[in-house]
């Protein structure tokens, strides 16, 4: 790694992203179907907090299946997590972010 050469302290990683960013941030803690090469050395990519601001959660798309939905794969030992949304957002609904926060406070004191 080079946390040690950069001065990153890999244990205080946040994640965060706004719109479709925000979308990009939260898989970073939720999504961990991905395929890593053989010469992949990562050991722990999941950061240790995620803040959104107003999150592409919908999944608009039908081509984004459930394993790459944020929401889809919550579970138990998400990181913390901050949400922030405009209600009167016309791009990116409110009720999406409401439902990513319901299933992560659903969630709350089951860890894995």
């Amino acid at each position: 790694m080079n946390a040690e050469r950069l001065n990153i302290d890999p244990q205080q990683i946040v994640s965060a992203g706004g719109s479709s960013g925000g979308y990009l941030a939260a898989a970073t803690a939720t999504v961990s179907d991905f395929a890593l090469s053989e010469t992949a050395s990562i050991t722990n990519s999941l950061p240790n907090a995620v803040v959104l601001f107003n999150p592409a959660l919908a999944n608009k798309f039908p081509r984004v299946a459930d394993s790459l939905s944020p929401t889809a794969q919550l579970k138990y030992g998400s990181v913390p997590t901050f949400v922030v949304h405009r209600k009167k957002d016309t791009v990116e609904t409110y009720a999406s972010a409401v439902a990513y926060c319901d299933k992560l406070k659903s969630l709350e004191g089951h860890w894995e």
